[in-house]
């Protein structure tokens, strides 16, 4: 026979059969494509809007400033001022930092920064300009309100100008309006004479002084002698606090860094405005070192912080201690004073006080 190929219908039926299980499987497979193609830009539409992008890590997460450290280390120092004598540099807060503490090794390093260090220079005599001017002497106990051992210099010799020339002073307005009305040989009532005092700060009203903010807390240190002349050094001033020269009444009377970051902390205050200084020339070197480790403690500490040492004059530092809504003081008569004046007018005097229970008229 013929050598043509016959057809066989079982065999044709079993191709046909399987071409078509081929294309039913390329449809499937096309479909669940379709489908998780459709399921995926679904989900994805309804989970981007609630995905926060990842922070990627910056300064705040290295910036040393957030961690306590010694002062000796390398850090971004943020644009601050001390003031010593009428210059003042205002800077931004650093981030809030309350509960940190100075460690021996932090103060250690302080001190050395200013003594032997990279800072030693701001160590300098205070511009004193009104020598042995002691406001708190005359309202306390009409003494030296119009007296003077005459102007003294400064170690380098610069002439100053005495405060007995002038007779515009706190302290010449009080010896007039009531230590000169004591009849000789009578009471010099120890304490104070506060309506005459009140008269004497609307006098600084008149003229225009400054005031602090409701908001800033005025720390009042009292520098110099009391300082210069304690058997403490600096480095245990600032760590435990220390004994003054002049009044053994007040021992532990010089604070440390811990009680003024406690006082602040509980006070729940941000600002702070430091004002302090030395009504001689030649008592400088601890005070500075002391109050410019208390400025760079707080600054640590996160405080808004501004410094000002020997400023314009004694009065309008009185002045701007006792017009305060809030304030820490310090030992001494003239700081103490203030803080009575502060409590006097509804303000709020924070911390430890020094009160001797005298009689105030």
């Amino acid at each position: 026979g013929g050598g043509g190929l016959s057809h066989h219908p079982r065999r044709s039926s079993r191709m046909r059969f399987c071409a078509d299980k081929r294309e039913l499987i390329l449809v499937l497979a096309w479909v669940a494509t379709v489908v998780l193609f459709t399921i995926s830009v679904l989900l994805l539409c309804f989970y981007l809007p609630s995905v926060k992008p990842i922070e990627p890590m910056g300064l705040r997460a290295i910036d040393p400033l957030f961690h306590a450290q010694s002062p000796t280390q390398k850090k971004r120092e943020p644009k601050r001022g001390i003031e010593v004598g009428g210059q003042q540099e205002f800077g931004e807060s650093s981030p809030s930092n309350a509960s940190w503490r100075p460690s021996r090794d932090w103060i250690n390093g302080c001190v050395k920064e200013f003594t032997d260090g990279p800072k030693q220079h701001l160590v300098r005599p205070f511009p004193v300009g009104w020598p042995d001017y002691a406001l708190g002497d005359c309202i306390k106990m009409c003494h030296k309100c119009v007296d003077s051992t005459g102007c003294q210099k400064d170690p380098e010799g610069i002439k100053c100008l005495t405060w007995t020339s002038r007779h515009d002073t706190f302290a010449d307005f009080y010896d007039k309006r009531f230590c000169q009305s004591i009849p000789q040989g009578g009471s010099l009532k120890i304490g104070g004479n506060f309506s005459v005092v009140d008269a004497m700060l609307e006098l600084g009203d008149e003229r225009g002084y400054q005031a602090p903010e409701e908001d800033e807390v005025v720390v009042h240190l009292r520098l110099g002698d009391i300082i210069e002349l304690s058997n403490d050094s600096v480095d245990r001033m600032l760590l435990l606090g220390g004994d003054p020269a002049h009044n053994k009444n007040f021992k532990n009377g010089i604070k440390s860094i811990g009680e003024y970051l406690d006082t602040l902390e509980s006070s729940s205050l941000r600002k702070v405005r430091i004002r302090g200084g030395s009504h001689m020339f030649k008592y400088y070197r601890k005070s500075c070192v002391y109050s410019m480790c208390i400025k760079q403690a707080m600054e640590e500490a996160g405080y808004d912080v501004t410094m000002v040492l020997n400023g314009v004059s004694p009065d309008e530092d009185f002045y701007y201690g006792a017009r305060a809504r809030h304030l820490i003081v310090s030992v001494g008569g003239y700081s103490r004073l203030m803080g009575q004046m502060v409590e006097r007018y509804g303000g709020t005097v924070h911390g430890r006080q020094f009160i001797k229970r005298k009689k105030s008229y």
